[in-house]
């Protein structure tokens, strides 16, 4: 998913500083933008980014698997940025804490590859299926543009089997696309995949690209 709608190179390895390594020698990049790897600490990294899920807040603030965190509050002091998305989080006391919102954007068939507008939902039966860290807020989101919801809500990284996808008549099935690029080869015809697009305010982008700026002056000086 990210390869396709980046077109950037995509490197996966459970080792990421192994991967980040291979992807310097291939000459891929001279950013490396590391998904999920805040507490992989091996991979040697000059920005920061955590990101929390408004809705979820920071729970009873303990640590997994007693609460939802990785690592205790006080980490985010190191971090350079805080993303929360869907809304601001007073308990987190950063002073780069930006929201981040996600809106529907296109309505596509996986099999067909029709587009359609997102609006196409309202008043339409939706099996909704979703392998998600939080498959609430994709059901809540069909609901908010007007879908008659069925939801089934699976393990996040969910491994799709046929069985998984089935519907009624007159039902379209419809899925994010996270989860569609594991249901390419098994989804049924009325299979639809629902794209959104992060927003964050440019106040953001102003203070990362600076950011970023900084950490290639950093390593000018360093080379001369």
């Amino acid at each position: 998913m990210l390869a396709a709608q980046s077109g950037c190179p995509v490197v996966v390895d459970p080792d990421r500083r192994r991967g980040a390594l291979w992807a310097l020698e291939q000459g891929l990049g001279t950013i490396l933008v590391c998904d999920d790897g805040l507490q992989h600490y091996r991979l040697p990294r000059d920005i920061e980014l955590a990101v929390f899920d408004a809705a979820r807040g920071v729970g009873n603030g303990a640590l997994i698997p007693v609460g939802p965190l990785r690592e205790p509050l006080a980490r985010l002091e190191s971090v350079d940025f805080v993303i929360t998305n869907g809304g601001h989080l007073d308990e987190l006391e950063h002073e780069r804490q930006f929201t981040m919102t996600l809106a529907p954007t296109e309505l596509r068939n996986l099999v067909t590859g029709e587009v359609l507008s997102p609006e196409c939902l309202e008043g339409r039966r939706v099996r909704a299926v979703a392998g998600i860290g939080n498959p609430s807020r994709f059901f809540d989101t069909l609901m908010a543009l007007g879908a008659q919801v069925r939801p089934l809500a699976l393990p996040d990284h969910h491994r799709f089997t046929p069985a998984d996808l089935h519907s009624e008549d007159g039902e379209w099935l419809v899925m994010t696309a996270k989860d569609a690029v594991k249901c390419r080869g098994i989804a049924p015809d009325n299979t639809w995949v629902l794209s959104v697009t992060a927003s964050l305010p440019e106040v953001f982008s102003e203070a990362f690209v600076a950011r970023v700026n900084d950490c290639n002056q950093s390593l000018d000086t360093m080379t001369l």
